[in-house]
C-alpha cells in the first residue's frame, strides 16, 4: 500500500525491497530496488548495489541447481542424496521435472537399502507418488520394521492416515524389543496426529537451507581480520597441534572407510565423535550414522576406532572423524 501510494519515494521502494529480502523473495526485491530512480545519491547507490548482489546470488543458485540436475540426469543409478537435495529441494525446478528425476533415479536402483534412503529425498522434494511407488516395491523384498516404517511415512505424506497407521503397526510388531521400536512408536504418534515431518526429511530441508544461506554470504569478507602469526609460543604450539590433529583425522577417516567398506551398505558417510585420554588414545566413541546403516557397519567402526589414537591438543579431548564411503562405492 505504501509503494502504491508513493511509487517514486526511494525510501519506500528500498523498505519494500528489504522486506522481500527478509522473506526470501529476491526477484521481488530486485524489482523494487530497480524502481529507485530519485532519492539521494546514497539511496541510489544502495539500490543498485543491492540489486546487483541479489542478481548474482540468484545466478549462482540457478547455476548450481542446473549443474546438480544435469549430474543426476546423466547417471541416475549413482545419483547422490546431496546432489538430489540441491537439485530438487527449494530449487525452483518444475514439479513435473522433479518427479521425472526421481522416477528415473528410483527405477535405476537395485539395492533396497539405497532405495530406502532415496525415498526420503523424494519426500523432501515433494515427489510423493514416486516415493510411495518405490517404497511399495522395496518392501516386497525388505518386509521388516525399518522398511515398513518408510512405507508408512510415504502414506502419511500422501495423506492416507489409515494406511499409514496400519503399516506402522506392522512395523512396530516386527521391531518389538529392538532399539528401533521406540522410534517407530514416536512415528506412529505423528501419523495419528496427521502432521509433522520425519527426521530424515527435516534434516535434508535444514541442510539445503543452510547451503543457500551460506551462498548468500559467499561474497562477504569475514567480520574479523585474519590474525597475523602470534609470537606466543603456547598459542603457536596449539595451532601446530591442531594442524596435526586435522590431518590425522582425515587419515583416520580414510582408514576407517577402507576397513569397513565391505559392510557400509548404502551408507555414504558416517561421523565418529571420539573422546581421547592424555596420550591421544580413544577412550569412548559415539557414532552418527545415516538411516539404513547396517549393524555390521556400527560394529566395524566401533572396533576400528577403539584401537586408534590422535595427536593431543591441550584442553581439547574430543574430536570428530568423518568417514566417507562415497569415493569407494564404485571402486573395485
Amino acid at each position: 500500500a505504501r509503494v502504491k501510494a508513493n511509487p517514486k519515494d526511494a525510501a519506500v521502494q528500498i523498505a519494500a525491497a528489504r522486506w522481500y529480502v527478509d522473506h526470501g523473495l529476491p526477484q521481488e526485491a530486485i524489482a523494487h530496488y530497480d524502481a529507485v530512480r530519485g532519492g539521494t545519491a546514497a539511496q541510489r547507490t544502495e539500490a543498485w548495489a543491492a540489486a546487483a548482489r541479489l542478481r548474482r546470488h540468484v545466478r549462482w543458485k540457478q547455476e548450481l541447481i542446473a549443474e546438480k540436475l544435469a549430474t543426476v540426469r546423466a547417471d541416475p543409478e549413482h545419483a547422490t542424496v546431496d546432489d538430489l537435495a540441491i537439485a530438487t529441494i527449494d530449487s525452483g525446478v518444475a514439479d513435473r521435472d522433479i518427479r521425472a528425476v526421481f522416477a528415473a533415479v528410483l527405477a535405476a536402483q537395485t539395492d533396497p537399502e539405497r532405495v530406502n534412503n532415496l525415498v526420503y529425498s523424494a519426500l523432501a522434494a515433494g515427489a510423493n507418488g514416486e516415493a510411495l511407488a518405490a517404497a511399495k516395491k522395496m518392501t516386497e523384498s525388505r518386509n521388516d520394521g525399518q522398511h515398513l516404517d518408510t512405507l508408512a511415512e510415504c502414506y502419511h505424506v500422501a495423506g492416507d492416515q489409515a494406511e499409514a497407521l496400519r503399516v506402522e503397526d506392522s512395523a512396530i510388531a516386527m521391531a518389538k524389543g529392538s532399539s528401533l521400536a521406540s522410534l517407530l512408536v514416536a512415528n506412529r504418534a505423528r501419523f495419528a496426529a496427521g502432521a509433522g515431518k520425519s527426521r530424515e526429511v527435516t534434516a535434508l530441508d535444514d541442510r539445503v537451507a543452510a547451503l543457500w544461506k551460506q551462498l548468500e554470504t559467499a561474497d562477504q569478507l569475514a567480520q574479523t581480520a585474519v590474525p597475523t602469526t602470534p609470537t606466543n609460543p603456547v598459542w603457536q604450539k596449539r595451532m601446530e597441534d591442531r594442524r596435526k590433529r586435522m590431518f590425522a583425522e582425515m587419515d583416520l577417516g580414510g582408514r576407517l572407510a577402507k576397513a569397513c567398506r565391505g559392510v557400509s551398505g548404502s551408507a555414504e558417510e558416517a561421523h565418529v565423535r571420539v573422546r581421547l585420554d592424555d596420550k591421544g588414545h580413544v577412550t569412548s566413541s559415539v557414532l552418527l550414522l545415516e538411516p539404513g546403516a547396517t549393524e555390521a557397519l556400527r560394529k566395524c567402526l566401533t572396533t576400528e576406532v577403539g584401537a586408534s589414537a590422535l595427536p593431543v591438543v591441550a584442553g581439547e579431548p574430543e574430536s570428530t572423524v568423518i568417514v566417507s564411503f562415497r569415493h569407494l562405492l564404485h571402486t573395485p
